[in-house]
């Protein structure tokens, strides 16, 4: 730590350091409320403005900089001096700052006011109008929460955009509110506006991962400090700080239910977290490489995990054990996915160079399709040798998502930056459907929305950018992370967007759909591999896991696996399906997620158990 300023209330302290960050302090608590990066050297200088709204930061990189202090943002960067910035002091009633450098100069800036903002041409409106606005916002918002309780969601939805039609009301926190509620039984139709919502910076190193829960009411978030936290995201409120013996959090993710978090490190561990208490359940480590990516089957029985060694790893996380290691990568594997019913794993992986100042320059990779009963390597994308930095797959197992980076040499001076593209694939036919470009940098997360409509990446250029598949058009592009986007996150019910970023921080993105007036039915076709799925998932397995064998001292040189006639028979599916009414009422919100919620639960139960009648497994 290098300088440090206390604001005039006693409330805060600022903070700046050798790391080129500054960090903004509770001083009662000692907790850290932000981290502010910007800077190219040591931050030698902090101070707070008059009313404290502002810091004010000097740098070896001969800058002085405003940030607002409640978001974090950079205001401005004032440049001039030849010299490191050694001093900062208000002067003028805290309108002016002095600053004094190394290269023997003061110089004197004006800090902009406390209060100011951007003028926006505004229509006034008068009084009665208002009035009337309010009565009538108060009126349609009575007969929504009525036309709710009644089970009639186009109704709700007619009187809601009524109430947000009203001049002032569009966001009004209620109406917003009552809104989402609807995103789980009318389908998304367009997205009407996007913002950013809580910026969530408690870490000390990189975030490295992001999860959102189906419902939006929880995120998860791991980061290089080697803790994960859990979120409350509307609010952007930490509620648990998940920390055990292991090394830094390279993935992390939420079980279907919310209940139970599953977490890779650099050390090769693997554990398993009630999300409820914060406690560690169950930890799983191998002589393994370090990992970089994990995925959790929606029973939260299987797990798969991806190393730098170029391995995939499947675990049986009921029994915190290594089933088997798939070999087949010739790079280390940046990331997996799995299918809900565990079925079926996806990998991919990426050959890079490493330039003079550490930037990653992707040449080529692979990515593998894997059966994992038998370990088997689908021949689905053979001849595709594009580095692959990120994948998913929709939550219907149907289609699956490769992030790519590439290095792209310029003409004109031979240089080489960086871009990156999206492939989307279906897996019945190994054909490639849609290619999306737009990002500047590498993709390095990607996720599909539960009802396959929309996509959301992350890339190195610092940027997220959310997408429509049908067309391919880029609908929005969320900037505002000071470093790469590292992770990217999609609640199921398609609220929140959620991502992680190199600087430290999470950003929550609000998102505004318009839906259709479709009218409940008892039926509809479109929803028939949201079933297939859930008979996949309730199909008992054949035998139960293998039992764990005594660890031999050599296991590092040859792992002693159980048989693969034990692994195949224990991770097969067979026989009738069997579920609870817990699970239906589970599928009745499986399919709200998906766009079916105006489907009648009882003619939802009557195409289900006519098709597990014929039922003979997956195809």
């Amino acid at each position: 730590m290098l300088a440090a300023a206390l604001s005039s209330d006693g409330r805060y302290v600022l903070s700046g350091s050798g790391d080129r960050t500054l960090r903004l302090w509770d001083a009662a608590t000692g907790r850290c409320l932000r981290v502010l990066e910007g800077h190219q050297g040591s931050v030698t200088s902090v101070c707070f403005s008059a009313g404290g709204g502002y810091v004010l930061s000097g740098s070896e990189d001969r800058t002085i900089k405003i940030w607002q202090r409640n978001t974090g943002r950079c205001l401005a960067t004032f440049e001039g001096h030849a010299g490191t910035v050694h001093s900062l002091g208000l002067v003028g009633a805290g309108r002016q700052v002095v600053s004094a450098s190394a290269d023997a100069t003061l110089a004197l800036w004006t800090v902009p006011d406390e209060q100011s903002a951007p003028y926006v041409l505004s229509r006034v409106l008068p009084s009665d109008l208002v009035l009337s606005a309010w009565t009538e916002y108060e009126r349609s918002l009575k007969l929504a929460r009525q036309a709710l309780a009644a089970g009639e969601a186009v109704r709700a939805a007619h009187h809601l955009r009524e109430a947000r039609s009203q001049p002032g009301h569009g966001r009004r926190p209620e109406a917003m509110a009552l809104w989402s509620n609807l995103y789980v039984h009318l389908p998304r139709q367009a997205l009407q506006s996007a913002w950013g919502g809580a910026i969530l910076a408690e870490h000390t190193e990189a975030v490295t991962s992001v999860c959102l829960s189906h419902d939006g009411r929880l995120a998860l978030s791991g980061s290089r400090d080697r803790m994960l936290k859990l979120w409350q995201p509307d609010e952007g409120r930490c509620l648990h700080t998940l920390e055990g013996d292991m090394g830094g959090v390279t993935a992390a993710v939420l079980s279907g239910d919310g209940r139970f978090a599953l977490s890779s490190s650099t050390d090769a561990t693997l554990k398993l977290w009630d999300v409820r208490t914060g406690d560690c359940l169950r930890s799983c480590r191998e002589d393994l490489d370090g990992l970089t990516s994990v995925a959790l089957s929606a029973d939260a029985r299987l797990a798969v995990s991806a190393s730098v060694d170029g391995t995939v790893h499947l675990w049986d996380v009921s029994a915190g054990r290594l089933l088997c290691v798939l070999r087949g990568h010739t790079g280390p594997v940046h990331s997996v996915a799995l299918s809900a019913d565990g079925r079926l794993a996806l990998s991919g992986s990426a050959l890079f160079l490493i330039r003079n100042d550490g930037e990653r320059l992707f040449t080529s990779g692979q990515l593998n399709a894997w059966e994992t009963a038998t370990g088997y390597c689908l021949p689905l994308f053979e001849d595709e040798p594009e580095a692959i930095t990120a994948v998913a797959l929709s939550a219907d197992g149907r289609f699956a998502l490769a992030g790519c980076g590439q290095a792209v040499i310029q003409r004109d001076n031979g240089r080489f930056v960086q871009s990156g593209v999206i492939h989307l694939w279906d897996l019945a036919t190994a054909r490639r459907l849609r290619t999306f470009e737009g990002h500047s940098g590498a993709v390095t997360s990607v996720c599909l929305s539960f009802d396959g409509r929309y996509l959301l990446s992350g890339s190195t250029d610092a940027t997220v950018k959310l997408w429509e598949i049908a067309s391919g058009q880029c609908l929005r592009t969320f900037a505002g992370h000071g470093d790469a986007v590292t992770s990217v996150s999609l609640s199921a019910d398609g609220r929140f967007a959620l991502s992680g970023s190199a600087d430290r921080t999470l950003r929550v993105w609000i998102l505004d759909w318009e839906l259709a007036d479709t009218e409940p039915a008892d039926w509809d076709e479109g929803a028939r591999p949201y079933l297939e799925m859930f008979l996949s998932l309730h199909t008992p397995y054949a035998e139960p896991p293998p039992r764990k064998r005594r660890r031999s001292p050599l296991a590092r040189w040859f792992y002693s696996a159980p048989a693969e006639k034990e692994i195949t028979q224990s991770l097969k599916r067979q026989g009738p399906p069997v579920w609870t009414e817990s699970d239906f009422q589970a599928l009745i919100r499986t399919l709200g997620y998906a766009g079916f919620g105006w489907l009648r639960p009882e003619g939802v139960r009557r195409q289900l158990l006519g098709m597990a009648r014929t039922w003979k497994g997956p195809s």
